[in-house]
């Protein structure tokens, strides 16, 4: 599997097959929905409508290929977006992204389901900053 870094989409590094990427990456479980990756792309920052999302460890997102398409999957978060294109996917998982921090992140515990509950968390542990870039 080849791990991509990206910056919002843009790839900074390729680490080639067989090299370990960062440990907090390959510590990571990557499980998938398709059968199997074409690669992963780890993110350190999102851009979702005029923000910029920074995070604090690298965000593992696999990406699939099937004859209708490519999906971008993070198990960890349990997000899954698809596109026609590669690029598509990617733009489709950053807005799952954007929608689910904005839908979650502020909310009360109280008002969340214990699923919602146990994701708010997980991207609040994720999230180190969010940057209004209009």
């Amino acid at each position: 599997m080849t791990i991509n870094t990206n910056t919002a989409g843009q790839a900074l590094r390729l680490l080639q097959p067989g090299i370990r990427p960062e440990a907090n990456v390959a510590a990571m479980p990557l499980t998938a929905v398709c059968a199997k990756p074409l690669s992963a792309i780890a993110l350190w920052q999102i851009a979702f409508c005029n923000r910029l999302f920074r995070f604090k460890n690298l965000l593992v997102v696999e990406v699939h290929e099937d004859s209708g398409g490519f999906t971008h999957e993070c198990p960890e978060l349990q997000m899954i977006a698809y596109g026609v294109t590669e690029d598509q996917s990617l733009r489709e998982f950053e807005i799952e992204f954007g929608l689910a921090w904005d839908a979650i992140a502020g909310e009360s515990d109280e008002a969340l389901t214990l699923d919602a509950q146990e994701l708010k968390q997980k991207l609040l542990n994720l999230v180190a900053s969010v940057k209004d870039c209009s």
